[in-house]
């Protein structure tokens, strides 16, 4: 073997460029961002579900109506600059019940998606750490689950409680964690294996500790593919309920309701029908496309 000269060592300090590079260069931080904005469809689905969001927030701040103002002379008119919806059958401006509705719409897919979230997280993490016996239970408890129609489960849920939107995040939430609870536990199968969690073990690190900083703590980037999904999936849920009559009540509103209480007027006066739903599909479309844009900058096939 030869013999080490220290003439081929360079001695560097903390200045040198060379400590910067590899950090600028790594892609989980740099890259993630400019590949989500190189997916076209991912950005004009982001903006248009900017300005839907934006049009339910602030528009009745510029409106003189109010959505249970009722007005005899006013029923059934076209869009136009005083309406920009129209009027319904009882003389109420669509415009403001469509951005209420749109409000308590998004609340409710946002709230119920996290709180799905947060469960299956938290499931997912016991089963696949633990293995075994409570692996076994809890995932046959979600197979039985999944086997049922997720909205006759909740339809079920929903006529036990009180019909409100607390009521109707609570039924969708004691079902919607299971397809997460599977995917979690998919996820970190993977990352139990990895050597870092064995040296975790191998110094006494307690199983909170393993799971809540190393396992969990890496699903980060699967956390915000899965809850840009679960949005549309509960928006959808809840707005198949509404216009059913099992969802919202009057006189809360939302995008459901307004397409149900518009649905007699549809053969002469389709546009009542057609905005309401028009914007749910744009809002769920918009969600799905930003969804797989996501997925495709976290999945490391794709970091450049």
């Amino acid at each position: 073997m030869n013999s080490l000269n220290k003439k081929k060592f360079i001695i560097l300090d903390s200045t040198d460029r060379c400590f910067d590079e590899p950090l600028s260069q790594l892609p989980q931080i740099k890259n993630p961002i400019k590949n989500f904005f190189k997916n076209k469809l991912a950005v004009t689905s982001l903006i248009v579900l900017i300005i839907i969001i934006t049009m339910v927030i602030l528009g009745p701040l510029f409106s003189d109506y109010q959505y249970d103002n009722r007005d005899v002379y006013a029923k059934n008119f076209k869009p136009s600059l005083d309406h920009l919806f129209g009027t319904d059958g009882f003389g109420r401006d669509i415009f403001i019940r469509v951005c209420l509705g749109g409000r308590i719409s998004l609340l409710i897919g946002i709230i119920t998606a996290s709180i799905n979230l947060i469960i299956g997280i938290i499931y997912g993490g016991i089963c696949a750490y633990y293995g075994g016996i409570v692996d076994d239970i809890i995932m046959r408890i979600v197979e039985i689950i999944l086997c049922v129609p997720n909205l006759i489960i909740i339809l079920l849920i929903y006529m036990i409680l009180t019909p409100s939107i607390v009521g109707l995040i609570i039924a969708m939430s004691l079902t919607g964690w299971c397809t997460i609870a599977k995917i979690v536990r998919a996820q970190l199968l993977q990352l139990k294996e990895q050597d870092y969690i064995l040296a975790a073990h191998s110094l006494g690190a307690s199983s909170a500790r393993i799971i809540s900083n190393h396992l969990i703590g890496n699903l980060i980037n699967t956390a915000i593919v899965i809850i840009s999904l679960e949005i549309p999936s509960v928006m959808l849920n809840e707005a198949t309920l509404s216009y059913l009559g099992f969802g919202v009540q009057a006189p809360d509103l939302s995008w459901g309701l307004v397409a149900n209480q518009s649905q007699f007027a549809f053969i002469f006066y389709p546009y009542q029908t057609f905005i309401p739903i028009t914007l749910i599909a744009l809002t769920i479309i918009c969600f799905n496309f930003i969804g797989e844009g996501l997925q495709n900058v976290f999945d490391p096939k794709f970091i450049n």
